[in-house]
């Protein structure tokens, strides 16, 4: 299933896709503001495509409050690149964070990151905190990173899908601060803070800082379904099922996130030289003609006269072909004119012109054609026509 950029691009409140700035490339235009960062080579390798989280003092602070509070499902994807976790129990590296530590009924708004576990963690309003399993997260490798937010169902567990790459994990709620069978309730805060890299405790300090690359962030504020996100992932990773077999055609199923590798028939790499041992080569994936041994090369050999007079010797001019597979033969009279043309392999000249015979002397020919090397040859020359 393949889906077009419109289908990817419905639904979406934020795109920051990190291109040597913190602009938003969707049509909200909520454009960010940097502190700290500087960029390098995003995720599919292009250079300054990927914004540097130093883990200290860098984040981009959104003005996304607006689209965020008071939703009830939104999905957030964005390809990651930690240089470590924070190895401290009950930290976080944000990636990306709508929240206040306290409000009414608990911590509000939504929190995304990587846990010291390298599991992918999400906290949302109502003070229940969901990761996936752990050890799904690598330092220093780029992977997508998705959540997918659905606040209306009941169990906290359910509302929440975590994604790596092209693989769904399982949600785990941790009671943090509230039941994980807590009502659910929209998104929202009481101070209007969005970052990226970072996000703000009860005392309003920056904490949990994320180090290293993050790349493409996108905000929708819908559920994004597993084909779309699988589409997301193969937009940046076209030869992520490449198993180096130039007979199987590879693709990544975006309904069941499986590789498949179809087979394919082997090339006919036969040159139609007979001089030539064909074959396909299953490293380079190409044709190969290799000559074979004490075979003679190809060549036409031009007599320089005849004598067209019927007594059965040399009659008839006709080069000598080895290895051609077309010719043309053309000669002409002092004056120019064309007394004999032949197009195939198997003509000859008589010595006559309009069926009368030509006078003795000198004549000239032009010979093109091409070997069966695929080579074309072009001689030219005299011959003498001999009474």
């Amino acid at each position: 299933m393949c889906l077009n950029a419109q289908d990817l691009n419905r639904g979406l409140v934020a795109w920051y896709k990190f291109d040597g700035s913190s602009q938003d490339a969707s049509s909200y235009a909520n454009h960010g503001t940097p502190h700290n960062v500087t960029f390098g080579q995003g995720s599919c390798g292009e250079p300054n495509s990927a914004v540097y989280l130093n883990g200290k003092n860098a984040y981009i602070d959104l003005p996304l409050s607006k689209l965020i509070n008071g939703k009830k499902q939104l999905t957030l994807t964005a390809w990651v690149k930690p240089a470590r976790f924070n190895n401290i129990q009950y930290t976080l590296n944000t990636v990306f964070s709508h929240w206040i530590d306290y409000g009414a009924g608990g911590p509000l708004g939504v929190l995304f990151g990587v846990s010291p576990f390298s599991s992918v963690v999400g906290a949302f309003s109502g003070g229940y905190q969901v990761s996936s399993t752990y050890n799904v997260i690598q330092p220093n490798e780029w992977q997508l990173i998705v959540l997918v937010y659905d606040g209306t169902k009941a169990s906290a567990a359910d509302r929440t899908r975590f994604q790596v790459n092209c693989r769904e994990y399982t949600s785990v709620c941790n009671n943090t601060y509230s039941s994980c069978s807590a009502t659910p309730t929209a998104l929202g805060t009481a101070a209007n803070y969005t970052f990226i890299g970072t996000r703000k405790d009860d005392l309003g300090r920056f904490v949990d800082f994320f180090e290293g690359y993050v790349d493409d962030l996108k905000l929708y504020d819908r559920l994004l379904t597993r084909e779309e996100l699988n589409q997301i992932y193969l937009l940046c990773n076209p030869r992520a099922c490449d198993d180096n077999n130039c007979l199987t055609d590879d693709q990544l199923n975006a309904l069941t996130c499986q590789c498949e590798h179809i087979p394919k028939p082997q090339p006919d790499c036969d040159d139609k030289n007979s001089r030539t041992d064909d074959r396909y080569n299953l490293d380079s994936c190409a044709c190969e003609h290799v000559l074979k041994p004490n075979v003679p090369q190809p060549n036409v050999y031009i007599p320089s006269a005849f004598s067209p007079n019927k007594d059965g010797v040399n009659d008839l001019y006709k080069p000598i072909y080895r290895g051609v597979v077309q010719v043309t033969v053309a000669i002409f009279d002092r004056w120019g004119e064309t007394v004999f043309r032949g197009d195939n392999l198997t003509d000859g000249w008589d010595g006559t012109y309009r069926n009368a015979p030509c006078a003795e002397g000198t004549y000239q020919y032009i010979i093109t054609g091409e070997y069966d090397t695929g080579e074309p040859f072009d001689f030219r020359g005299s011959l003498f026509l001999v009474k």
